[in-house]
């Protein structure tokens, strides 16, 4: 037991390096803006869907931090990385 407990503590220490550049970031396709906050999409939820009443589902999202465009799924799919 001991000795599977030494394997699993190297595992541990052992981290991968990542290196990101300046090339790496993702830009806004309206303003070119690199600075994104996190906010959410509040969708109304039928009451038929909710046990009889209407309900709010709240869907994070992000936000360009210079002009306020929602950056959508597809355009961060679409990137060619």
């Amino acid at each position: 037991m001991k000795g599977r407990n030494k394997l699993m503590q190297g595992n541990l220490k052992q981290k991968p390096t990542v290196q990101l550049g300046d090339d790496d970031l993702i830009s806004c396709k309206e303003c070119d803006g690199k600075r994104f906050e996190q906010a959410y999409q509040l969708f109304r939820v039928s009451p038929l869907m909710n046990g009889g009443k209407v309900g709010v589902h709240p869907v994070p999202v992000f936000v360009c931090y210079n002009c306020g465009v929602v950056v959508e799924k597809e355009y961060i799919e679409n990137l060619k990385i």
